[in-house]
């Protein structure tokens, strides 16, 4: 298997923070429909019992995530590990009968690379914490994350989970990562560099906010 980076790291900060925008890269998270009587979102339409992740994160990391998420709902989440190239041939062979209800992915050398070319400022893996809470531990004090709502997709799964579990949006967004699996924060004149590295790997990325000084809030979302 490919290395992974660690969950949060931490870079120095020689330019105003006015120069510094907010990149994710997706790819943690992917939905796999399920035709299980228990799974979310399912024909019946009744609130599930326990949910199946297929999981090629680092157990430590999903425990967290996992823990969190039963804690806000109440809902069990049965955890299956394995290789990424694996879990996917399980997927494509299993097709409509998968029992994963979610998927997560493993991060691939994208984040080496931009740290090879000096892009980076910092990294967060945001697992459970959400952004609200993984966020501000790369950023110095003094400083917030801007985060623009809208401006990458999110997954019906999980406002379906949402629903189900009558979580207030502020517990969501600290329970889940909304399909959102690492925050990267690169210098805005490193932006070009940054995509196309990105984008010779195929990484699906959104530039989502901005950071900029603060003297309240750490993360601020701004839009819908």
């Amino acid at each position: 298997m490919r290395p992974r980076p660690a969950s949060v790291r931490r870079f120095s900060w020689r330019r105003a923070p006015a120069s510094v925008v907010v990149l994710v890269v997706a790819g943690l998270v992917a939905s796999a429909c399920s035709s299980s009587p228990g799974a979310a979102g399912g024909a019946s339409g009744a609130q599930p019992q326990t949910l199946t992740l297929y999981n090629a994160q680092h157990e430590q990391t999903t425990d967290a995530l996992v823990a969190a998420f039963t804690k806000a709902t109440g809902i069990q989440v049965r955890v299956d590990n394995d290789d990424e190239d694996d879990l996917t041939a399980r997927i494509e062979l299993e097709g409509s009968r998968s029992p994963a209800d979610l998927f997560y992915t493993e991060n691939s050398n994208w984040l080496q690379q931009l740290d090879d070319a000096g892009l980076l400022k910092g990294a967060a893996h945001i697992t459970g914490g959400g952004i609200t809470d993984n966020t501000p531990r790369i950023l110095p004090q003094g400083l917030a994350a801007r985060i623009e709502l809208g401006s990458w997709p999110v997954l019906p799964i999980f406002e379906r989970l949402r629903s189900i579990g009558r979580i207030p949006e502020e517990d969501f967004r600290r329970t889940f990562n909304l399909g959102i699996g690492m925050i990267v924060v690169v210098p805005k004149r490193s932006l070009g560099a940054a995509r196309r590295i990105l984008e010779s790997l195929g990484e699906a990325y959104y530039e989502i906010g901005s950071v900029a000084a603060s003297r309240g809030g750490r993360v601020i979302y701004e839009g819908r």
